[in-house]
């Protein structure tokens, strides 16, 4: 007896620390969308047209993305949508039916307007972030994962939704996975102060034992270095560049 106790403790703090490592974005359990039209899609609140062992919520929201042309969206002015500890993105989508001649739907993640991109806001040329899974099944609950760990942008201030399907498609518990050598207990968070900029450098102090990394406008990685020393000191083109230690993101301007 004290074995299955003792399993089912430990089958607790399981399910407790993933749970801890989640950010929910949308769930619709309230009956409300914190999601919005993005060019003219309509969204729907309704109840879950099938509860099975992979989604049984009571409610999820349904939308048509019209080929590609619509979407549903959230939005955060601070940029904070994408996060350096965040490794990958899942979202339930439920397909009624295919059309005839239809087989499988593509759903997109999609991250645009950065808040260090001169050019945000337009779709052609703005920087953006895409990833893309498909969809095979119909009349029934899948989960699609999309590995997240190549993003190089943390200040996006939407997060979009799309599909090339044209037709009805449902989508419910939309979630951030945190990396767990990030999340478990308290979160790092580095004192950007010690973030500064000195004659064509980036200088970073009393960085000791973290991961840091700074990307250029472009999104190209220019420095990565595990298990730092005390100060770090990168000389740099000038330019808008962000810099990440840990999970912790701030922008610098160097001149």
């Amino acid at each position: 007896m004290k074995k299955i106790y003792s399993l089912i403790a430990l089958a607790l703090c399981v399910t407790a620390s993933f749970a801890q490592n989640e950010v929910i974005i949308a769930d619709f359990e309230d009956g409300t969308s914190p999601l919005y039209s993005w060019n003219g899609s309509t969204l729907e609140v309704l109840s879950n047209p099938s509860s099975n062992t992979v989604n049984s919520s009571s409610y999820a929201l349904k939308f048509n993305p019209n080929s590609w042309n619509e979407a549903a969206a959230t939005w955060s002015d601070a940029g904070d949508l994408f996060k350096p500890n965040y490794i990958s993105y899942s979202i339930d989508v439920y397909v009624p039916s295919f059309p005839a001649g239809t087989t499988k739907a593509t759903i997109k993640l999609h991250g645009d307007n950065s808040i260090s991109d001169p050019n945000a806001g337009d779709y052609n040329l703005g920087i953006k972030y895409e990833k893309y899974q498909d969809i095979t099944v119909a009349g029934e609950w899948v989960t699609l994962t999309y590995d997240i760990t190549d993003n190089e942008v943390f200040d996006f201030k939407q997060l979009a939704i799309q599909s090339d399907a044209a037709f009805d498609i449902f989508i419910d518990n939309i979630i951030f996975v945190k990396d767990p050598a990030l999340s478990i207990g308290t979160e790092i968070n580095f004192d950007t102060n010690n973030i500064l900029v000195n004659k064509g450098n980036i200088v970073i102090n009393d960085c000791n034992n973290s991961k840091v990394a700074i990307y250029a406008l472009s999104g190209a990685k220019v420095f990565s270095q595990d298990h730092t020393g005390g100060n770090v000191s990168v000389n740099v083109a000038p330019g808008l560049y962000i810099v990440v230690v840990d999970n912790t993101s701030t922008k610098v301007v160097v001149k």
